[in-house]
């Protein structure tokens, strides 16, 4: 079995969101996105001591001096037909009371298995099989209106024993992170892979372009691992 991916995202709602906001307010320590149209979200947190009253969104199942548990509707957005495509919904999400996550996590073609809100931000931490299945979940978040951050991939060869490589991304653009995804995907770093002129036909860019941008990110890559 290949190699496999770690990827940690973090991901903005495209609109307002209770439990975003309620992330600048106090600490959100578990959150279960629950299932669209069978039960809602619920989130655990340290229960505000700023005096301002909790969204009525939220709907209180238990709430003390220090924790408070509190469920969400976890229902498509408002006008959205759940099983139209990313073009029908797209940011209409906005349109949603809360619910925007556990909708987009329905989406997905693969599923996070941790989910930490901070600071107005979900971070998403993932394990998928290659680039190219990353490639896939960036580009489903992106389509759906949400704003997305790759934060981290490691990659770990099934044996135990093997080293753990991680490379830190914040230094990275977005257009950066998808070159060095595609020349990765098609062999570019391979002795027999795609050549330059590929990989950058394949991205729609022209080729001396394409190099400064390998350049570019490959040293701040390196910077990383020496």
């Amino acid at each position: 079995m290949p190699p496999g991916l770690h990827a940690h995202l973090a991901i903005d709602p495209p609109g307002p969101c209770p439990v975003a906001d309620l992330t600048r307010r106090t600490r959100v320590t578990h959150y279960r996105p629950g299932e669209p149209g069978e039960f809602p979200a619920q989130v655990v947190f340290l229960t505000p001591d700023d005096g301002v009253p909790l969204p009525r969104v939220f709907d209180v199942v238990v709430a003390s001096e220090t924790l408070t548990i509190a469920r969400l509707p976890s229902d498509a957005p408002d006008g959205v037909d759940p099983s139209a495509g990313a073009d029908a919904t797209g940011s209409a999400c906005a349109s949603a009371s809360g619910c925007c996550l556990a909708w987009l996590l329905g989406h997905l073609p693969a599923e996070p298995y941790a989910i930490v809100w901070d600071d107005g931000s979900a971070h998403l931490y993932f394990a998928v099989e290659s680039s190219v299945a990353l490639t896939e979940v960036l580009e489903s978040v992106r389509r759906r209106g949400f704003t997305v951050h790759v934060r981290q991939v490691s990659s770990e060869e099934t044996d135990t024993a093997a080293p753990v490589h991680v490379i830190w991304l914040d230094d990275l653009t977005e257009r950066q992170i998808e070159v060095m995804s595609v020349a990765v995907e098609m062999g570019y770093f391979d002795p027999n892979g795609a050549s330059a002129a590929e990989v950058a036909d394949r991205i729609g860019i022209a080729k001396s372009t394409l190099s400064g941008h390998l350049r570019v990110a490959s040293e701040k890559i390196l910077s990383n691992l020496f």
